[in-house]
């Protein structure tokens, strides 16, 4: 990506990260999972006193289930932040749902992939989400979906990826992990605690 700017991704370059975002991802998961173990864990020492299984809890176990969520997270956020420095966009770490910047015919839209797809074949508008992803049209004349009237800019422009300014930081975890699924990293009520935040 640019420095300071922000990437539009053609379906071919899009899809050609795919081996690295699908890496990413799966560990991503991986760290979620953890991450809501070692908070259950200290929810229910807080609670009653015991772990799961029954058994009566130290102060000392807290502090490793602590310590546990908190490496989970740090590790997440290295991860989010690689994605991120690419140029694209987490939405859901459960679904595997990320977005990268394009443009169809000179307007803003986002390719959108979801983990277990094969390529990149859907985009949606900016606004819409993943419920208003549509196929990739093909191109006029047909050539490759990035090139031609019908085809993708790959071009890059001058602020940050998501829309924000150049320098923009990666979206964070930042909320308390609860149980009713994640929405992903930042957007969700159940994401675990940041560095930033007490756990």
């Amino acid at each position: 990506m640019p420095a300071g700017g922000r990437k539009f991704f053609t379906p071919e370059e899009a899809t050609a990260l795919l081996p690295v975002i699908r890496q990413r991802l799966l560990r991503l998961r991986r760290l979620y999972q953890k991450a809501r173990q070692s908070y259950r864990e200290m929810e229910q020492i807080e609670a009653v006193g015991y772990k799961p299984d029954g058994t009566l809890i130290m102060s000392y176990d807290y502090k490793l289930a602590r310590q546990a969520l908190r490496a989970a997270v740090e590790e997440a956020n290295q991860l989010l932040a690689e994605i991120h420095s690419l140029g694209c966009l987490v939405k859901d770490v459960d679904l595997g749902l990320v977005d990268f910047p394009a443009r169809l015919n000179g307007e803003p839209v986002l390719l959108c992939w979801r983990l277990g797809e094969p390529r990149v074949a859907y985009y949606h508008g900016e606004h819409e989400g993943f419920r208003g992803r549509k196929p990739i049209p093909p191109a006029r004349g047909g050539g490759s979906a990035s090139c031609g009237p019908a085809g993708w800019d790959a071009a890059s422009e001058g602020i940050g990826p998501g829309g924000s300014s150049a320098g923009s930081s990666p979206p964070r975890w930042r909320r308390a992990a609860g149980h009713n699924g994640s929405t992903g990293p930042g957007t969700g009520p159940d994401e675990p605690a940041g560095p930033d935040r007490e756990a």
